[in-house]
């Protein structure tokens, strides 16, 4: 989080040397090579924790990721789909995690599908109507957009009243 990736990598090292089959610090490894735009051992560390835990969240998001570095489309969205069959959609910041990963990616559709999803779970989280209101503007749904980023403003300035 701090952007010492590299001591966090070794740090990680150390523990896999101990702890071969930790699926956390596999994911951790992905995430921090993937911060370090080392997109195939990113891709390697996501792979490995998958294949001790096929159902993790974090490793298929992380995958996810990775193969849309790599052009691979469909795969990435498999990845990530996979993660709402596996009942996680009620993981807001997951959801919002994999949406900001397809709007960068300039997936605006499927970016969208995700923050509702979040949005869904949380009606009132600022950053997920907010992303939404950016995916409806990004695929040229201008006046739904305004609807969107209107009401959260209308519910912000509630909130403060209140």
């Amino acid at each position: 989080n701090e952007g010492e990736y590299e001591a966090a990598l070794t740090t990680l090292r150390e523990g896999l040397g101990l702890y071969p089959n930790a699926v956390e610090l596999h994911v951790g490894v992905g995430y921090a090579r993937l911060a370090r735009d080392e997109y195939a051992w990113a891709r390697r560390a996501f792979e490995e924790a998958l294949l001790l835990d096929a159902e993790h969240e974090d490793a298929l998001a992380g995958l996810g990721e990775t193969l849309l570095k790599f052009g691979q489309t469909p795969q990435a969205l498999k990845a990530f789909r996979r993660i709402l069959d596996l009942g996680y959609g009620d993981d807001v910041e997951l959801m919002l995690q994999v949406g900001r990963t397809c709007f960068r990616e300039g997936l605006a559709g499927e970016a969208k599908e995700f923050f509702e999803v979040a949005l869904r779970q949380a009606p009132d989280h600022a950053e997920a109507v907010a992303m939404v209101g950016y995916a409806e503007h990004r695929l040229g749904q201008r006046i739904a957009s305004l609807h969107i980023i209107e009401r959260e403003a209308q519910n912000s300035l509630f909130a403060q009243v209140t």
